[in-house]
């Protein structure tokens, strides 16, 4: 803690030819209470008036930065686990204005990948865990051959080869 010192040994000291910057290194004042001290004794203060150095940091303080601290990067790891984990809309509607149906044809090997991401969900579904992606297998894939192929393989990558 620091020293608690009279005006009496702050003038005495001033009297016996220390500077300014040592006296305020000896009873670890700073410059605005060395300022304060300067202007009492010009006024005339009362002589055993004591002047304090600045306070400690003390453990209560430091225990309520570090849950502070605490508190605010947990806060920033769920909002960022949130946002970079987050796998988008489920589901994608469109809407038109016009009565014109739109068809959606897909390639083999875009209804094999399709199979594939949906074999690994059922598979993680299997076991219990989550997989980012649910959907369902879109119309024109249903039933190929190729679909059913990434779906085995996809399942194969979760389990092996139960």
């Amino acid at each position: 803690m620091a020293k608690l010192a009279k005006m009496t040994d702050i003038i005495a000291d001033m009297d016996a030819g220390l500077t300014r910057e040592d006296i305020m290194a000896k009873y670890r004042i700073t410059d605005v209470a060395m300022d304060d001290i300067e202007a009492r004794i010009r006024t005339g203060p009362k002589v055993d008036q004591p002047v304090s150095a600045p306070p400690d940091v003390t453990n209560k303080q430091i225990m309520i930065g570090f849950i502070v601290i605490c508190l605010f990067s947990v806060g920033l790891y769920f909002v960022c686990n949130a946002w970079f984990d987050s796998p988008g809309p489920k589901t994608v509607s469109a809407t038109t204005s016009s009565s014109k149906t739109t068809t959606i044809t897909f390639s083999s090997s875009e209804c094999q990948n399709l199979g594939y991401h949906w074999g690994r969900g059922a598979a993680f579904a299997m076991i219990g865990e989550t997989y980012p992606y649910d959907f369902a297998i879109p119309e024109p894939c249903r039933g190929l051959p190729e679909t059913q192929r990434g779906i085995d393989a996809g399942v194969r990558s979760v389990l092996g080869d139960q």
